[in-house]
C-alpha cells in the first residue's frame, strides 16, 4: 500500500485557492517532530496533514494525533494509508472552523498555508488557553514580523499583539526546494508557547484594530496620528502624561501601546 499511496498522493495536484505546498522531506519531518520533544503522553493536533510525511512520524511519538486537513481527495487518500493506525483521527475540516475549546494541553504542528498565516494566529489567540505549545511553519517574512524588535521594519500591529500573549522562538529555516510545489520563498519553524496570563488584559481583535489605525500612518508621530484618529479631548489629556509624544509607532514598545489603548 505505501508504494501505491506514494503514486497516487503525487497525482493529487496541489490547490492554489488551498496554498496548498508538501513538505517533501522526511528528514525535515522528522526534525519538526524532533522539536516537539514529545513524551509519547501528549495530544497532538496537526493542521494541514497534507501528504502525511510529518504524520508518520508523530503517530509514533504522540499518544494521540488529531489530523486536520481541508482537502477531501487527502483524508481519503490518508484515511486508507492510516486505517491500521489507532492513535489517529483523521479530520477534513478548515482548521479556522475547527474548535478546540474542550481541549486541554494540545501541542499543536503543522506547516501552514501561507495564505491563512494571519487568521491562524488569530485561531491561536482564541484557543491559547487550550494549548501548551504550538510548533508552526510560517513563510520565513511572516515569522520574522511575529519576532521583530522595536526599531526595525519588521515592527508590526501582529509582533505587538502576539507579544502579549505567547513567548516566541525562531527554531529553523526551510529551504523553500524542500516543499512540492516549491513556493517562491523559504518557510521558518519556530515556536510559540501561551503564557499563563497575557501581559496585558486585551480584547485581542480589538487591540489589533487599534494597532493597524497607528500603523497605517507608521511615518508620522504618534501625537499627529492619535489627533487625527481618535478623540481630540482624550488625546489632549492623554498628552500630560510623561510620555515621548515623538515617537512613531515602531519605536513605541507594548507597554506603551497598552496605556494609549486604555486611555482612549
Amino acid at each position: 500500500m505505501l508504494e501505491d499511496f506514494s503514486q497516487l498522493i503525487k497525482r493529487v495536484k496541489p490547490k492554489k485557492s488551498l496554498s496548498q505546498i508538501f513538505l517533501a522531506d522526511k528528514k525535515i519531518a522528522q526534525r519538526i517532530v524532533e522539536v516537539l520533544e514529545l513524551t509519547g503522553e501528549e495530544e497532538v493536533l496537526e493542521i494541514g496533514v497534507g501528504n502525511g510525511v510529518l504524520t508518520e512520524y508523530l503517530i509514533k511519538k504522540a499518544k494521540f494525533v488529531y489530523g486536520i486537513e481541508i482537502d477531501k481527495r487527502l483524508v481519503d487518500l490518508l484515511t486508507e494509508k492510516f486505517k491500521n493506525v489507532t492513535n489517529l483521527t483523521l479530520i477534513c475540516q478548515d482548521i479556522l472552523k475547527y474548535d478546540i475549546s474542550t481541549k486541554k494541553d494540545l501541542v499543536i504542528v503543522g506547516n501552514i498555508p501561507f495564505s491563512i498565516s494571519t487568521p491562524l494566529i488569530f485561531w491561536l489567540l482564541k484557543y491559547y488557553k487550550n494549548f501548551q505549545k504550538a510548533i508552526l511553519s510560517f513563510q520565513k517574512e511572516f515569522a520574522l514580523r511575529l519576532l521583530a524588535k522595536t526599531k526595525t521594519k519588521d515592527y508590526s500591529p501582529l509582533t505587538i499583539l502576539t507579544d502579549n500573549f505567547f513567548i516566541k522562538k525562531s527554531l529553523f529555516v526551510i529551504d523553500r526546494k524542500y516543499f512540492s510545489p516549491s513556493p517562491k520563498v523559504s518557510a521558518m519553524v519556530m515556536m510559540l508557547i501561551p503564557l499563563k496570563e497575557p501581559l496585558y488584559k486585551v480584547d485581542y481583535e480589538n487591540f489589533f484594530k487599534f494597532l493597524r489605525i497607528i500603523f497605517s500612518q507608521r511615518r508620522k508621530k504618534i501625537i499627529n496620528i492619535l489627533l487625527n484618529n481618535f478623540n481630540k479631548e482624550k488625546v489632549e489629556e492623554l498628552k500630560k502624561l510623561p510620555f515621548d509624544w515623538e515617537r512613531r509607532p515602531e519605536e513605541i514598545s507594548l507597554k506603551d501601546f497598552y496605556l494609549l489603548y486604555q486611555n482612549l
